[in-house]
């Protein structure tokens, strides 16, 4: 799937720059960047829909089912829970999504590598994120005698 976006990509891309110059759209504006983010986003999700799915069936049903089917009633009622995750896993996910999207952005702005950045950063501050990160996963770290490591992800295909 992702082979067959590169290939539209390089067939629309003359198209798409003779578009951008017909209206006008300003292709370094933050709205721009932007939309090409949650495109890019869009288009991964899709993606690895049909990834995951055991048939192209199912991976169809999965994609009608996101436009057809809108809960949004389902984060306060706390359904998300239903997918496997208790309270506390859920938290500790979306505070490791949030780390890892203030050290994107940080790579964004700086145009810099994030380990770069903190070596241009004072002592203190430098040590003290290391210390927080190594303190997050050995805190919410998954190791020891009872994990098994074939059950992760990746390694179930």
């Amino acid at each position: 799937m992702h082979g067959i976006y590169q290939i539209i990509g390089e067939i629309k891309k003359k198209y798409v720059v003779l578009f951008n110059e017909h209206f006008h759209i300003k292709t370094n504006s933050v709205g721009y960047k932007i939309g090409q983010i949650g495109m890019t986003f869009f288009l991964t999700t899709i993606a690895w829909i049909f990834f995951r799915s055991s048939s192209l069936g199912e991976a169809f049903f999965f994609i009608e089912r996101m436009f057809t089917r809108w809960n949004l009633w389902a984060i306060s009622q706390r359904t998300y829970l239903n997918c496997g995750l208790n309270q506390i896993e859920f938290t500790v996910a979306v505070i490791s999504i949030m780390i890892l999207f203030i050290a994107d952005l940080v790579q964004y702005k700086t145009r810099k590598d994030i380990v770069e950045v903190l070596t241009t950063q004072p002592l203190w501050f430098r040590w003290g994120v290391y210390f927080c990160l190594f303190l997050f996963t050995f805190i919410f770290g998954m190791y020891g005698p009872n994990i098994d490591a074939t059950q992760f992800l990746y390694f179930q295909f």
